[in-house]
């Protein structure tokens, strides 16, 4: 069964230390949700509700401007909104949102352990860590948390879909992804548009198919070769 996008839940902010985030819309249960999450200070975050997984929580009490969480959790009988918060005081903006995909392997969701790039500055454009998959396609998703200044959004890599993001002159926060195809390393390449005088953090995951099925193989390398066009290579 292939992995597909879903929907992503509506983002939230607030100069706070606590947000809702509420779940995407058309979930069933055994999708996979995967919160977005970041705070423009360097306080630790997290999901403050049973059953999420964190998955990495980088700049978290390193010094940098911005932190990150992404958690994950198999959707069972979800409702009402999930509580986003920091462990510390904080006066800055908190920002996230969930997004969802189905056809994740439920017992592996992750293909790869989560790779990070943390407390990057001063360029407008920041480099994800690469991932390196096991599964054919897995999906590789590239999260972004970055403070703006006064620059709003960002633009995502080269051939990767945005799924969803929310910004403002305070905290920019967004996701994009693609099918990896054949299995092997994926540099996602860089996002855009970012403030450079301030620190920014990513994420890179590798979300597993719940079964191999088909040609994996041959819609692999015939990936690899669109997101090669795209990316204007080849």
């Amino acid at each position: 069964m292939p992995i597909s996008f879903i929907s992503a839940g509506a983002a939230q902010t607030a100069f706070a230390s606590t947000i809702e985030l509420p779940p995407p819309a058309g979930i069933q249960d055994g999708d996979l949700l995967v919160s977005v999450g970041g705070c423009a200070d360097n306080v630790a975050t997290q999901i403050d509700e049973t059953g999420w997984v964190e998955q990495a929580n980088p700049l978290s009490g390193t010094g940098a401007d911005s932190s990150i969480l992404v958690s994950t959790k198999v959707a069972s009988s979800e409702s009402g909104d999930y509580t986003f918060k920091t462990t510390g005081a904080t006066s800055e903006g908190l920002r996230g949102f969930i997004v969802a995909y189905r056809g994740v392997d439920q017992s592996t969701p992750m293909d790869a352990a989560p790779t990070t790039a943390a407390n990057q500055s001063n360029s407008d454009t920041h480099d994800p860590a690469a991932i390196t998959t096991v599964t054919a396609n897995a999906f590789v998703v590239s999260i972004l948390a970055a403070v703006q200044g006064t620059d709003a959004n960002a633009t995502q890599p080269s051939g990767y879909t945005l799924r969803g993001e929310s910004g403002n002159n305070e905290l920019y926060v967004g996701c994009a992804d693609i099918d990896a195809g054949a299995t092997g390393s994926e540099d996602p390449g860089t996002w855009s548009g970012l403030n450079s005088t301030a620190d920014h953090g990513s994420v890179t995951i590798a979300l597993r198919p719940a079964t191999a099925g088909g040609l994996p193989g041959f819609h692999g390398a015939n990936r690899g070769i669109m997101r090669g066009v795209a990316r204007g290579v080849g």
